[in-house]
């Protein structure tokens, strides 16, 4: 999940001004509601799951009950008390030996995530320059008052899950942006059920850890019991949707930032095993879900999904990381006159995201949709007959989304989906359909002896435009991860289909 920054050496090499002229690191500003935003956080006992944390061979934290970590968001009137520092959501601490014990591994890994995020490195490595840059993050203000007291009433709940090798204020950001806008949010370690890593669990131990923390919150009295909703990221996203195939679900909405698979095929469900619990489970999925992706998302596995309402976003421009506060704070600390149009880009892009998910949230909200639905930023909603009004392609004044041109392709076959494909080719290059990721992916579904033919004009439709080499490439790259990941029907069934495709003519 996480990617490495090569270039933070030469921001400090060009840049070193930018650095030690600040008094202090400023967090990125992303706009807040009428409240002001508390925090809290605390350690509760799971008394029906055992626990132990093992260090290194020999040694292990045990704990009779799992510790859960709950770490919790919510709107306060407060105004005049300090604010948080970014390092104050580190300080967590704990009344046990267990507790005293875990929390300090915990901080130790939360460190070390940071500083592979911020500076690709371990934290040991750092430069001292490294060091103090990382520790101004740490004592940049947020918007949040420690322990403030919360304001009157009932509030819709959030339950957000953080990804695969993240922190577990990967977002912070976001959480306090909902918060001032009137909800209670609530996150948690998620660490792995079995102890061997603090990395999050992702499957039974983290829908567990879900379901206590919903009810944590219940018992508060605090939360609106029929506005429940679960936000997640990358893995985290994953793991919800995991969470919402077991029946136990109590949300209302689900909330998915960037899954991963959601710009693939179905086919390469052998590298997301989470989209087979999804699909025998179809009939879960009966409630709201708002999924956001790259532009070349098609959203095949969403799309199954036709008894729940579905929205679909897709924003150009983010990384995966970028869909998180880690990713936009990391943009801070390389920024330099050379590249302040593109943070401020993606900032702003990251800030269309919280008030997409506002907007969803609490249709009250204002949000201008028609000046989001272009390449940069799309808004797609469900409908059990996508194509009833683009039934010609003289129906449509520019390419398609790939969720829409696979429904034309289904619906009216490859022939007609060819002149659909040539009629922009050469005005719209941009558009996300002539991509070779998009490519891929529509290829793979149809390299099958019943499609072959089909997936011949698909590749030659490609290589009229330029991309026959690059997808050629995002087979071999598919292949390889197959090969190192150990997926070996998946490796061989790539193979297969890369061979014939370095078999064809890509000219007719």
């Amino acid at each position: 999940m996480k990617k490495i920054n090569f270039y933070i050496l030469m921001f400090f090499i060009s840049n070193v001004q930018l650095v030690t002229c600040q008094e202090h690191l400023k967090l990125p500003s992303i706009g807040q509601g009428e409240y002001n935003v508390g925090f809290k956080s605390l350690w509760a006992f799971d008394k029906e799951r055992n626990y132990s944390l093992q260090i290194d061979s020999l040694n292990t934290i045990e704990c009779e009950k799992r510790p859960i970590l709950v770490n919790i968001w919510y709107p306060t009137m407060e105004k005049n008390k300090s604010k948080m520092t970014y390092g104050d959501y580190l300080k967590i601490q704990g009344d046990s030996s267990c507790l005293s014990d875990i929390s300090i591994k915990l901080i130790d890994y939360n460190r070390e995530v940071l500083s592979r995020e911020f500076f690709g490195k371990l934290y040991s490595k750092l430069e001292q320059t490294e060091r103090d840059l990382y520790d101004d993050i740490l004592n940049a203000k947020t918007t949040s008052i420690l322990n403030a007291e919360k304001a009157n009433g009932k509030y819709p709940l959030i339950i957000y899950h953080s990804g695969a090798a993240s922190s577990y204020t990967d977002n912070f950001l976001m959480l306090e942006y909902l918060a001032s806008n009137g909800f209670i949010v609530l996150g948690s370690a998620f660490q792995k059920g079995d102890g061997s890593t603090l990395n999050i669990d992702s499957d039974v131990d983290s829908f567990k850890d879900i379901d206590f923390l919903i009810d944590y919150a219940i018992s508060t009295g605090l939360v609106d019991v029929n506005n429940i909703t679960l936000l997640g990221h990358s893995a985290g996203a994953q793991a919800i949707m995991k969470y919402q195939s077991t029946g136990n679900s109590k949300a209302k909405n689900l909330i998915l930032l960037d899954t991963t698979q959601d710009n693939h095929s179905l086919g390469l469900n052998y590298l997301w095993p989470f989209t087979t619990n999804v699909l025998d489970n179809q009939a879960l999925f009966n409630n709201n879900i708002l999924v956001f992706a790259e532009p070349t998302a098609s959203f095949q596995l969403i799309e199954k999904l036709d008894k729940a309402k579905r929205t679909y976003v897709t924003v150009a421009d983010l990384e995966h990381n970028e869909f998180i506060s880690e990713g936009l704070i990391k943009r801070t600390l390389n920024l330099s006159s050379d590249n302040s149009k593109e943070y401020e880009n993606v900032k702003n892009k990251y800030q269309k995201v919280c008030e997409i998910i506002l907007n969803y949230l609490k249709p009250e909200f204002y949000l201008n949709k028609k000046e989001l639905n272009g390449y940069d930023i799309l808004i797609e909603e469900s409908g059990k007959n996508v194509m009833a009004n683009l039934k010609d392609i003289d129906d449509f004044d520019k390419p398609p989304s790939p969720r829409v041109f696979v429904h034309f392709y289904k619906q009216y076959g490859i022939s007609k989906t060819t002149k659909l494909f040539n009629k922009f080719k050469n005005t719209h290059k941009e558009a996300p359909i002539y991509n070779s990721n998009f490519a891929f992916a529509w290829l793979y579904d149809n390299l099958t002896k019943e499609h072959i033919d089909i997936a011949k004009e698909i590749f030659f439709n490609y290589s009229e435009i330029g991309k026959s080499k690059s997808i050629i490439k995002a087979f071999e790259n598919w292949c390889w991860i197959g090969k190192v990941s150990g997926k070996k029907e998946f490796e061989t069934e790539c193979n297969s289909r890369l061979k014939f495709l370095e078999g064809l003519n890509p000219k007719r």
